[in-house]
């Protein structure tokens, strides 16, 4: 008995074992972007931006941000479009450093290098990379805020 007790014992630490466990705490997830605001301007209203369904999931250190209305990107020379960038992140405290954004096609990832690129504009990215200040982060509602610009998700 003691043998069958210990075996199911290790099965279940096995099975167990292999997923990731969530590193980010609340930050994990799928995140709807709800609405965005212009820091620059002189008069600062909240856009809603949450018809144009764009999403930003966080698992360990890779974040996907996705748009279900919107092509992100058109490969001119191929003719492909994109609808997802991944990105390489970093959560310290209250600071998320996306330090790596890559456009994702079919078959092959593109990693943006210009910091001047607007293409990740409308979904709160500006340039290549960006940092952002977690202003507030609980389990159903995320507001990030960088030098020009806030960002209101609420969790999918």
């Amino acid at each position: 008995m003691k043998h069958i007790v210990g075996l199911l014992l290790l099965l279940i630490l096995g099975v167990y074992s292999c997923d990731k466990l969530p590193q980010n705490g609340d930050l994990d997830g799928m995140w709807h972007l709800q609405q965005t605001r212009n820091l620059n301007l002189a008069m600062q209203e909240d856009e809603d931006v949450s018809e144009e369904q764009i999403y930003w999931c966080v698992q360990l250190d890779l974040l996907q941000i996705k748009s279900k209305k919107r092509v992100m990107y058109r490969d001119e020379a191929t003719g492909r479009n994109t609808y997802n960038a991944f990105c390489r992140f970093e959560h310290k405290g209250t600071a998320l450093y996306i330090n790596k954004v890559y456009l994702s096609f079919d078959v092959t990832d593109s990693l943006l290098t210009n910091p001047d690129t607007r293409i990740m504009e409308p979904y709160g990215i500006v340039g290549c990379a960006d940092t952002f200040h977690i202003e507030h982060l609980g389990s159903k509602q995320m507001i990030l805020v960088s030098d020009d610009k806030r960002l209101v998700f609420r969790k999918f």
